[in-house]
């Protein structure tokens, strides 16, 4: 991949790869597969998962180190046959590496609050983004997210973090932290929103309170 590129179905394992290493770091994946290989491993099998969902919205896009996948609006949630066939690549491989039920008990509690905290108004959704660790200050997280930003022209652009250390990175771009929520396991998430644009979103609680589900 060079330049930024929409990506068709032969890109998606390398992109699933990369987005792997992304987030091998984000504390939420650490605390549900605390082992290295294996959470390389289920998080390679996921996001490769995930890309091939989202493909069909025709905004999976990224450059050789980089992907990021966005959901217009009115798109989320996705058709639920689409969401069965997304379990259905990853439980196969999730359970030949053993992923206890514990830690399927967890994503599904963080997905659970993912859900339930999305804003309901138009809006543009930035479902993944990530940037190999090893390309990590070369401008290609600003390309993706700028990208982004073009594509949601003047409607709001949102965004959830379970990682704290993209706050600042985001914050960048125009985007507000507008609320800070728990699981019950008191997993942190973070909403985002680039431009305070739509009345809903804006008036989330702000990212100094917390509410737990």
């Amino acid at each position: 991949m060079a330049g930024v590129k929409n990506l068709a179905p032969g890109d998606l394992p390398v992109a699933g790869d990369l987005l792997a290493a992304a987030f091998m770091d984000d504390p939420f994946f650490r605390a549900m597969v605390p082992d290295p290989p294996r959470r390389r491993r289920w998080l390679r099998v996921v996001q490769t998962a995930n890309l091939r969902t989202l493909l069909p919205e025709g905004h999976v896009y990224g450059e050789r180190d980089g992907a990021a996948a966005l959901v217009p609006p009115g798109r989320y949630p996705l058709p639920l046959v689409r969401l069965l066939a997304f379990f259905a690549r990853i439980a196969p491989r999730s359970i030949e590496g053993h992923l206890p039920p514990r830690s399927w008990l967890r994503g599904w509690r963080m997905q659970d609050l993912i859900d339930r905290i999305h804003p309901r108004e138009p809006h543009w959704y930035v479902s993944v983004i990530g940037v190999r660790p090893e390309a990590h200050g070369s401008g290609l997280g600003r390309r993706l997210i700028e990208h982004a930003i073009g594509l949601a022209g003047e409607l709001p652009l949102y965004l959830e973090t379970t990682n704290p250390r993209n706050l600042p990175f985001y914050a960048r771009f125009g985007f507000d932290s507008v609320g800070r929520h728990e699981t019950s396991d008191g997993d942190p998430v973070w909403a985002m929103v680039h431009g305070r644009r739509s009345s809903r979103i804006a008036g989330m609680t702000e990212s100094s309170s917390s509410s737990r589900v």
